[in-house]
């Protein structure tokens, strides 16, 4: 399922041709995952539900999720419309908008989701990524409870069991407390925190979690990380 395209002739499809050859001439490669997560959320502000993708490529080891919160809803508009527009550039090559202004936290600031107090690469696993599965993250109501992640049974729409406990995990930041423990997204946030952007002129009453989610693999001819392009699944609103 791993492709590859060369710099220089991205635009067409015979890139996906000749990527072979052209490694073989010294001209650089680029290698990608052509898979996409299907994101079945409306626009609700307390829960995202996506699915997939599913592949049986060894390289392809299961989905990263990333997250950014925001001080106000036009700002996380701003970024979302960013990435699409370099997803969208004809020139760009797929994945590479991932590894440079998602997984890369220094440019847009975006970070790995913490699930069940795992920082894990992937955020969930291919196994799970089936047509039998889709995944939910919802904020309980009222805000009193911490937001959780789940993988749902699409037949009995519970959730499945993993080591006999049912896979509803709580979601939590990336950011750490003066007690080195994961933040929640319960903890409200401060100028400053590596997930958070806001400025002087904010005035929403709300904060909001924008959340993506990208294929992700390891080349196995190099062992460099291998990303698909981002989906937006949605974007969850907070109280503080």
């Amino acid at each position: 399922m791993r492709r590859s395209v060369t710099g220089t002739a991205l635009r067409s499809s015979l890139a996906l041709c000749v990527a072979l050859a052209a490694s073989s001439c010294g001209i650089d490669t680029i290698a990608y995952l052509p898979l996409l997560s299907t994101s079945r959320s409306n626009d609700d502000v307390s829960s995202m539900v996506f699915s997939g993708p599913y592949s049986d490529d060894d390289e392809y080891l299961g989905l990263v999720v990333y997250y950014r919160i925001y001080a106000s809803s036009s700002a996380a508009d701003v970024d979302a419309s960013y990435i699409a527009a370099k997803q969208a550039d004809e020139d760009a090559v797929p994945g590479a908008a991932v590894e440079s202004y998602l997984a890369s936290s220094s440019y847009l600031g975006y970070q790995r989701l913490v699930i069940d107090d795992e920082s894990s690469l992937p955020s969930i696993r291919k196994a799970y990524l089936t047509d039998e599965y889709y995944i939910t993250v919802e904020l309980p109501s009222g805000g009193a409870s911490e937001p959780y992640l789940s993988i749902i049974d699409e037949a009995t729409a519970e959730p499945i069991e993993v080591d006999g406990e049912p896979a509803v995990y709580t979601i939590r930041r990336a950011e750490t407390g003066s007690d080195n423990g994961y933040l929640t997204f319960l903890d409200e946030p401060v100028a400053g925190d590596a997930d958070y952007k806001s400025s002087s002129s904010d005035t929403d009453e709300y904060y909001y979690v924008q959340f993506y989610v990208a294929a992700y693999g390891i080349d196995f001819t190099d062992f460099s990380n291998l990303y698909g392009d981002a989906v937006s699944i949605g974007r969850l609103r907070l109280s503080m």
